[in-house]
C-alpha cells in the first residue's frame, strides 16, 4: 500500500462516511496547513533561542588558557559548523589571527553540531 493509499485509509477511518472525495481532501489539506503551520513556528522559536557567537570574547578566553579545548558555539547545519572549523585554522575570522594559532573541530549534539577549538600559540 503506498503512502497516499495508507492516509487515505487513516483519513476513511477518522472521517465520518458520508464524506465524498472532495470533502476527504479538503480535511487533509486542512491537517496539512495546521501541521505545516506548528513545524514552521517550532523552526522560528529554535532560530531564535541560538546565541550568536561573539568570536572575539571566544578567541580571548581561549588565548588565556592555551592548549585546552573550548567550546565556540552550536550549530544546526553541520556545513557551517564545518565552514566555521575552516575559518577559525585560517584565520578568516580576524579573532583567530595569526593563522595556524589555533586548532578547531567539531562534535554532533542533540542540537546539531558544536564547535570547539583551543590556542595553541602562533606558527613558527
Amino acid at each position: 500500500m503506498s503512502a497516499r493509499d495508507e492516509a487515505v485509509e487513516m483519513i476513511r477511518r477518522i472521517c465520518p462516511p458520508h464524506l465524498d472525495a472532495d470533502e476527504y481532501g479538503q480535511i487533509l489539506a486542512e491537517k496539512f496547513d495546521a501541521y505545516r503551520a506548528e513545524v514552521l513556528a517550532e523552526l522560528r522559536e529554535a532560530s531564535h533561542r541560538r546565541k550568536r557567537v561573539s568570536h572575539k570574547a571566544v578567541a580571548a578566553q581561549l588565548r588565556t588558557q592555551p592548549g585546552e579545548w573550548g567550546p565556540v558555539g552550536d550549530y544546526s547545519s553541520s556545513a557551517s559548523a564545518v565552514g566555521i572549523v575552516s575559518h577559525i585554522r585560517t584565520a578568516f575570522l580576524v579573532a583567530y589571527r595569526p593563522a595556524g594559532a589555533y586548532e578547531a573541530r567539531t562534535e554532533m549534539v542533540d542540537e546539531g553540531t558544536r564547535v570547539h577549538a583551543r590556542y595553541v600559540g602562533a606558527a613558527s
